[in-house]
C-alpha cells in the first residue's frame, strides 16, 4: 500500500503569465503521461484540452465559482463594457466544455446549469474531515474570527464598523480577520477605518494551520452583502466554524439558511444594527453560543464531512 505522499507528486510553478504556465504545465504533463487531468479554473480550459487530445485521456472540471455571478459582482468594468465582457468570458467557457468529459462542484446550483450545456455533472461539496476537539477555549476574552477573501463585497467594512462599536460596550472581546485580499490596498484601506485596538488583520493561513486557529475561537461570522454571487456561492468556512465549534453569525441568505438552519443565528444583509445586535447577544449569552455549537457540530457529525462525500468524489474523478 502506497503512503499518501507516494500517491502524488505536487510541483510549483512560478509565473504571472498564463502563457507561461500553461506551457510548463503542458511540458509536465507529457512527462508524467497521467491517465485523466483535472482543471479548476476557467482560464485553463485550452490547457486542459490540449492535454486531453495529446494523451487521449478524460477532461474533468472542477467547477467552484458561479461564474457568471462572480464577473458580475467583481469585474471591474462598467455598464455596457461589463456586460459584452461577462458575456465573452461565458463564450469562452462555453466553446470548451465540449472537450468536457464530466465536471464536479460544491455548488449544487451549478449541477443543472452544466448539466444544460451538456455537461455531465456529480456533486461534490467542500466538506471537511471530522477533527475531534480537545483544544480548550478562554474562559476569558471573546474572540470572534472571519476566515475568508477580504473584500467589501462579503462585508468586512460593515463588520469591522459594527466591532468598532462593540468593544465600548463589551472591551473583552476580539476580532481576527484572516486571508488575502482581492484587490490591492483593500486590508489598508480598512485598517483606516479601524478605531479599535481588538482588531486586528492576519495574512493567509494554510488549511491545516487555520483549524488550529478556528478552534481557539468562539464565533465566526459570515458577514455577506446581498449580491447574486452570495446568493448562489457556498463558503467552505461556514463548514470548518461548525467543524471547530464555533458559533456562527451569517447574513440571512436563502443557501447560507438552507445549509445552517437552527446552528446559526441570522442577520439582515446590510443591517449594521442588526449585525450588532445578534453579535452583542450571542457574545453575552454564553449558553446560546454553546447551543449553536451543539447544533453545528451534530450537521458537522451526521452529515457534512467529508466521509460522506468521498464516494462522489471517487465517482467523478475514477469513473
Amino acid at each position: 500500500t502506497q503512503s499518501p505522499s507516494e500517491m502524488y507528486r505536487h510541483v510549483d510553478i512560478e509565473s504571472s503569465r498564463l502563457n507561461f504556465f500553461k506551457k510548463e504545465a503542458l511540458g509536465i504533463a507529457l512527462q508524467y503521461r497521467p491517465d485523466r487531468i483535472i482543471i479548476h479554473e476557467f482560464e485553463l480550459l485550452p490547457l486542459g484540452t490540449e492535454i486531453k487530445k495529446q494523451l487521449k485521456i478524460p477532461l474533468i472540471y472542477d467547477i467552484h465559482d458561479a461564474h457568471k455571478e462572480m464577473w458580475s459582482v467583481f469585474s471591474s468594468q462598467k455598464g455596457p463594457i461589463k456586460f459584452i465582457t461577462n458575456i465573452i468570458l461565458n463564450a469562452f467557457e462555453t466553446f470548451y466544455l465540449h472537450n468536457v468529459d464530466r465536471g464536479m462542484t460544491p455548488n449544487p446550483t451549478l449541477i443543472e446549469r452544466y448539466r444544460k450545456r451538456g455537461v455531465p455533472m456529480v456533486f461534490v461539496p467542500n466538506y471537511p474531515r471530522i477533527i475531534q476537539i480537545n483544544k480548550k477555549r478562554s474562559q476569558g476574552r471573546i474572540r470572534v474570527i472571519y476566515h475568508g477573501q477580504i473584500s467589501y463585497e462579503r462585508g468586512i467594512g460593515d463588520l469591522i464598523e459594527v466591532f468598532s462599536r462593540l468593544t465600548d460596550k463589551t472591551p473583552d472581546v476580539a476580532l481576527d480577520i484572516y486571508g488575502s485580499e482581492r484587490v490591492p490596498g483593500t486590508v489598508s484601506s480598512l485598517k483606516k477605518r479601524i478605531d479599535s485596538d481588538a482588531i486586528t488583520f492576519h495574512s493567509h493561513v494554510p488549511y491545516e494551520k487555520m483549524l488550529n486557529v478556528l478552534i481557539t475561537a468562539h464565533i465566526g461570522v459570515i458577514p455577506f452583502q446581498d449580491f447574486d454571487l452570495f446568493r448562489v456561492a457556498v463558503p467552505t468556512k461556514i463548514f470548518e466554524y461548525m467543524l471547530c465549534e464555533c458559533a456562527v453569525v451569517a447574513t440571512d441568505l436563502p443557501l447560507l439558511r438552507s445549509l445552517t438552519g437552527d446552528a446559526a443565528l441570522y442577520f439582515e444583509a446590510g443591517n449594521k444594527e442588526d449585525l450588532y445586535n445578534k453579535l452583542l447577544g450571542l457574545i453575552n449569552d454564553a449558553d446560546r453560543r454553546k447551543q449553536l455549537v451543539l447544533r453545528g457540530r451534530k450537521r458537522i457529525n451526521e452529515e457534512y464531512n467529508w466521509g460522506s462525500v468521498e464516494d462522489n468524489f471517487l465517482q467523478a474523478v475514477l469513473n
